[in-house]
């Protein structure tokens, strides 16, 4: 799979091309990531890698999202949300105008072309075991005091079940306790059934995200 980048009237569209060559779907995308991915490393190529990952998602997965103008424009603030699966910072991203800077579970960096479409949309890792994720909150309280948008999972791993855990980690609401800033909540449904941690590749499935 590819993804081909056009600009025209009234935005950035992408064009998804299969491996065998034929044009899927066209597919309007938010010009809101491109500074976030200018930032990281200075280069179009991030841009078009960010943009190539949207694409992708948006063929691959049957996706919707509401509520997304929630989420403020500028200022710190906390995202926190249920964790179903693997693709969870990318779907949480992908209708939001400016980056989410998601604290991830490091393993997850080490999954091909997943790493690699996480630290594009502004991830970071975290060791989740007891004691040992101290650097990245301190981390991620200092990008909410300078005006990033954090997202946290309080579930603190992905789902056995698709259900969220019945106990949660304090971070994302000590985060917004200690910062001041707004704590947003979010749901995602579906992701379980696409990329549940037993899987070893996703599949096509309909996915659904609520602010």
């Amino acid at each position: 799979w590819k993804a081909e980048l056009e600009e025209r009237e009234p935005g950035l569209f992408a064009t998804a091309i299969d491996p065998d060559g034929n044009y899927v779907q066209i597919i309007q995308l938010h010009p809101g990531h491109l500074p976030a991915a200018r930032r990281a490393d200075g280069t179009l190529a991030a841009a078009q890698a960010l943009f190539n990952t949207e694409a992708l998602f948006r063929v691959l997965f049957t996706y919707e999202c509401v509520g997304e103008e929630e989420v403020p424009a500028t200022g710190g603030a906390v995202v926190s949300a249920n964790h179903p699966s693997y693709l969870d910072p990318v779907l949480l991203s992908l209708q939001v105008k400016r980056p989410i800077l998601f604290m991830a579970w490091d393993r997850l960096f080490r999954v091909p072309l997943l790493g690699r479409a996480m630290r594009l949309f502004g991830a970071f890792p975290v060791d989740t075991r007891p004691g040992r994720g101290l650097d990245a909150y301190a981390r991620a309280k200092q990008l909410v005091l300078d005006g990033n948008l954090v997202g946290i999972f309080p579930e603190g791993r992905r789902s056995r079940d698709g259900w969220m855990e019945p106990e949660l980690r304090r971070g994302a609401a000590r985060l917004s306790l200690e910062t001041g800033a707004p704590l947003y909540p979010a749901t995602i449904r579906g992701a379980f059934r696409a990329w549940p941690y037993f899987r070893a590749l996703p599949e096509p499935a309909k996915i659904h995200v609520r602010y």
